[in-house]
């Protein structure tokens, strides 16, 4: 089975909104440093409000069409393009899947525009929580052609805490582990025994 045919674009667009009371954060609200569950990882660098945007990006390439993936990295600058190819990328892909492709399917955010997917390099850093535990929400703006990304705990989050977005809700843990490769451990999933693991076999 090929988990890149059989599993959805990841994440998928959330139904959530931005309140009308969202405000604009005005100093870098987050950096990017390894994270204690492995890889990397979005870390407040200070207490962040309900509602307070911390990430307004605009997408570095967005393809409707898989087909026209490579012909849309190739019109990128060369400076642009090793930062799309910087990015991790699953292992869990069907051996010999293009780096291009492994990259946008761990990676790639759906716009809710069509088919249209995007990828956003400073989001992809962003890990994963199941509701409730995700404390961030994000949403993609259309008009503007920006992810927005901002506090949805209400209680607000404490400084050198980790930032988590949902990768959708439709996303087991089984799915996750499938598609990206991690074991859930939110606390809001059940996650996965090392039983279920072992039982897990992919056949190319």
């Amino acid at each position: 089975m090929d988990p890149a045919a059989a599993l959805p674009t990841p994440p998928t667009t959330p139904v959530k909104t931005p309140s009308p009371t969202t405000t604009t954060t005005t100093t870098k609200a987050f950096v990017i440093r390894p994270s204690s569950t492995g890889g990397m990882g979005a870390y407040a660098t200070r207490a962040l409000a309900h509602n307070d945007v911390i990430l307004e990006e605009t997408p570095l390439l967005v393809v409707a069409e898989r087909s026209h993936l490579f012909a849309a990295l190739a019109r990128l600058s060369r400076k642009r393009q090793t930062k799309a190819l910087k990015l991790h990328a699953s292992d869990h892909f069907k051996p010999g899947t293009p780096w291009l492709e492994a990259v946008w399917d761990t990676n790639s955010f759906a716009t809710g525009v069509s088919r249209e997917t995007g990828l956003f390099p400073i989001a992809a850093r962003f890990n994963h929580a199941c509701e409730p535990r995700d404390n961030i929400h994000w949403a993609y703006d259309a008009a503007r052609r920006r992810l927005r990304l901002w506090v949805g705990a209400e209680e607000g989050i404490a400084e050198g805490e980790e930032l988590k977005i949902c990768y959708g809700r439709t996303k087991t843990p089984e799915l996750l582990y499938r598609w990206y490769g991690f074991r859930c451990a939110c606390g809001a999933c059940e996650g996965l025994s090392d039983q279920e693991v072992d039982s897990f076999s992919v056949k190319w």
